[in-house]
């Protein structure tokens, strides 16, 4: 059972936080997710989200006490970074909030309890660094826990991506 402790969240959020966590979970039980709660973020701190160790996810006040329209709004400015010689989205096709960033968080839970998720995202990385054009997000590039996270969440939200069957082909060794 997911502790929910969203009482300073929008109403919005309120509602679709464990409607959209509920569904996560049912469907991927090995992600384990405890918790999820609103905090108080530091002077500049517009980070949306971060997935803590034993299954917790803390949702930014900066955006989640806020009407959702000021996420949607931000997610689609500046948009697009360069990645070598072309540009590429730094969310892809995913700007729609929360949406993308729940599930996001969520597959950096699953991480927690997926066993050799490294392997494929430090390869994954890897290999998109070098040609950018595959990997699902200009986010992904970062680093490989963010390649992770992006590319489990493209998958989830049904966007395609040059990497995709490499991850559902590791996806289906460790999931079943």
């Amino acid at each position: 059972m997911i502790k929910y402790k969203l009482d300073q969240a929008h109403p919005y959020y309120q509602d679709v936080v464990p409607k959209t966590y509920n569904l996560l979970q049912a469907k991927y039980p090995l992600a384990r997710l405890r918790e999820v709660n609103i905090y108080e973020p530091e002077d500049n701190d517009t980070s949306m989200a971060v997935a803590l160790s034993g299954g917790i996810i803390q949702l930014n006040g900066y955006w989640f006490c806020r009407n959702p329209d000021y996420l949607q709004d931000a997610a689609k400015r500046d948009i697009y970074v360069p990645a070598g010689d072309t540009f590429i989205g730094w969310h892809g096709e995913m700007t729609k909030e929360p949406e993308h960033v729940l599930v996001h968080e969520f597959f950096h839970i699953l991480a927690q309890n997926i066993q050799d998720w490294e392997q494929w995202a430090v390869w994954a990385w890897e290999y998109a660094t070098a040609r950018p054009e595959l990997a699902p997000t200009g986010y992904a590039l970062a680093e490989p826990t963010e390649m992770w996270a992006e590319a489990m969440a493209a998958r989830e939200l049904g966007f395609k991506f040059g990497l995709l069957d490499s991850l559902e082909s590791f996806l289906n060794s460790r999931l079943k």
